[in-house]
């Protein structure tokens, strides 16, 4: 090779076009064969060395002509001895021969010759001895070409897996049941999903390019914007390039309102500029429908729960207020407190509380009314429950007095918060509480319903650390 061939293959390769004049890569009128007008490149294969495999996949895969001119191999000479890279040829149908003359005189429409045969010698005979028709890839081009299947072999993978991620986004668009539009700045219809078109009744091709006002609709022939909507969460995105979002309301024909959700997302470029706007449209108004019906229903619970506390309250009052001259007679308070006890227990222990009975001595029975008992102490243990949110003990004890002879002493013990000084001075006081419900009368009622038995009511607590309530009843 001449010291102008060798510059001016070098200045091929290294700008990526290895046609090369006197033999190489370029035709006799110095035209590179990749820019060529021929339909086809039609080759021969001299030898079968480094580089076989990646020139047999340029020659025979199609993929490859968006890249390179079509090829067809129209033999090979001097494979050598390999009875693998033979086979190959063989099964390709493509003929064999011992030399390139022979290929040659069997083949003379061949354009292009490639000498893979690692022979500097060979690649110097064949320079100086191929007619000027036909150019010569030798071992250097033949690794360019190399790379350059190497090179198609990624953008083709690149390529399909684009596609790939492509269809499946497609079909993930598709899917969704929301109106999904990719816009430009001008807010043009660059493309959009199956949804959103089945609402204009137009096919997905004829939407494309037109303002989304023109292509968003409220259903087939009811346009969603009449115009421009400056109040659509695109134009805060185009302003700010930032996400926005709002709810809008429209009557479709037939009367019906309708609530959609709109969003809007920016998409930008690979300098960080915005490019497009992602707009999505969710028609919520089924779910608002439930959600005001809920709504109703859980105002109409609180009215009724609200009535039901104001009757409780104005029965309380009454009874409260209500004479204290019925009779009292003899009543087994050990049966009283055991049943309202395990009465109690059996509606609390699913909430986490445990109401205990215990009796510590056998106990006579006292004066009073068994109703009004038992109220009472259901009154206690509720008050005792309501001040563990938690779940907690409650003891209910029964014994006598240790003090008082003739006095039965029943106590309600709990392990809540307990009060402090100032609340227990007010404990019995009439309409006093520290819970948001409740009229205050609870302790007030049980205090004047024992003292009506002739007995007394005690409370000790400290806070923090429970309370512990007496209820000291005439033995009979």
């Amino acid at each position: 090779m001449t010291g102008q061939e060798k510059q001016q293959t070098q200045e091929g390769v290294a700008g990526l076009d290895v046609c090369v004049t006197n033999g190489t890569l370029s035709a006799t009128d110095g035209q590179c064969l990749l820019e060529s007008d021929e339909s086809r490149i039609v080759v021969g294969l001299v030898g079968a060395g480094p580089g076989f495999m990646s020139i047999m996949e340029l020659i025979h895969n199609t993929e490859y002509h968006d890249y390179v001119p079509e090829m067809v191999l129209a033999g090979a000479a001097e494979v050598g001895d390999s009875s693998a890279k033979r086979s190959y040829l063989q099964q390709l149908g493509t003929p064999l021969y011992d030399t390139w003359e022979e290929l040659y005189a069997a083949h003379p429409d061949i354009t292009l010759i490639i000498e893979l045969t690692c022979n500097a010698l060979k690649t110097k005979m064949l320079r100086e001895r191929l007619p000027a028709t036909i150019s010569l890839v030798d071992q250097p081009a033949a690794i360019f070409f190399c790379g350059l299947h190497n090179m198609l072999q990624t953008s083709q993978h690149c390529r399909q897996r684009l596609d790939r991620q492509r269809a499946l986004m497609q079909t993930i668009m598709d899917e969704m049941r929301e109106d999904i539009m990719l816009l430009d700045r001008e807010a043009r219809v660059v493309d959009l999903n199956r949804h959103a078109a089945a609402h204009s009744g137009l096919p997905r091709e004829a939407l494309i390019g037109r303002p989304c006002w023109l292509v968003e609709h409220v259903e087939p022939g009811q346009l969603f914007c009449e115009s421009h909507n400056e109040g659509c969460p695109f134009h805060a995105t185009l302003r700010t390039g930032e996400a926005a979002e709002a709810l809008m309301t429209r009557v479709s024909e037939r009367g019906e309102l309708r609530y959609y959700r709109l969003y809007s997302y920016p998409i930008l470029s690979p300098q960080g500029n915005l490019a497009n706007i992602l707009l999505i449209r969710r028609d919520i108004t089924e779910r608002t429908r439930r959600e005001r019906a809920q709504q109703q229903q859980e105002k109409l619970e609180i009215i009724v729960q609200e009535s039901k506390r104001l009757e409780s309250m104005l029965k309380s009052i009454l009874d409260f207020a209500k004479p204290s001259g019925e009779e009292t007679g003899v009543v087994d308070v050990a049966k009283i407190a055991y049943d309202t006890t395990t009465f109690m227990h059996l509606g609390y222990a699913s909430q986490g509380y445990e109401i205990r009975f215990e009796q510590l001595e056998e106990t006579p029975s006292v004066k009073g009314d068994a109703t009004r008992l038992s109220q009472c102490l259901v009154n206690c243990i509720k008050n005792s429950v309501e001040a563990m949110p938690g779940g907690g003990q409650v003891l209910v004890r029964l014994g006598m007095d240790r003090e008082q002879k003739g006095v039965v002493v029943l106590e309600i013990v709990d392990q809540g918060q307990g009060m402090s000084d100032e609340a227990i001075q007010k404990a019995f006081s009439p309409f006093f509480t520290t819970k948001e419900s409740g009229a205050g009368l609870g302790l007030a009622m049980v205090k004047k319903t024992v003292e009506d038995f002739g007995g007394s009511v005690h409370l000790r607590s400290r806070e923090g650390h429970g309370l512990t309530l007496s209820l000291h009843l005439l033995a009979a």
